[in-house]
């Protein structure tokens, strides 16, 4: 499976971490677990909420089987002109995503959805390098 540049640098920071944690004193180890698991816990929440308010679930109109297609995509702040203009006009946000073809770039500006990506990965990589951290710590210590 082929992971993106936001999987990479968690495992990067990871894997650094658990060396660094290889060097540390014995002592130090189960303070490092405790706060990891804290932060990680306050990180997961923070991107889970998050995730809620960015994401959007694309559903299509039922193709000639029958059959409905379904996928999240991270929503922006600011729609685009066209749907701007057509959603004062009382159109509801899920016409506006079928008429725009299903492409959240048709909805919603590029730039705003890139923002809230990066909101949503501010989060996810200190949950993922925390955790890991943590896990690392607690069985340097106790393994």
């Amino acid at each position: 499976m082929k992971g993106g540049p936001l999987e990479w640098l968690a495992v990067l920071g990871g894997a650094v971490g658990v060396v660094l944690l290889g060097i540390a004193p014995r002592v130090l180890l189960i303070p490092v677990a405790i706060v990891g698991v804290l932060l990680a816990v306050v990180c997961g929440y923070k991107y889970s909420g998050n995730l809620n308010k960015f994401r959007y679930e694309m559903v299509t109109t039922p193709d000639d089987k029958g059959k409905v297609r379904r996928w999240y995509v991270v929503k922006g702040n600011e729609l685009t002109d066209q749907a701007e203009q057509r959603r004062q006009a009382g159109t509801l946000l899920d016409d506006i995503v079928k008429d725009g073809q299903y492409n959240p770039n048709n909805v919603w500006t590029p730039e705003s959805r890139a923002q809230n990506l990066h909101r949503l990965e501010l989060w996810y990589l200190p949950m993922v390098i925390c955790g890991v951290l943590a896990l690392a710590a607690a069985a340097m210590r106790f393994g």
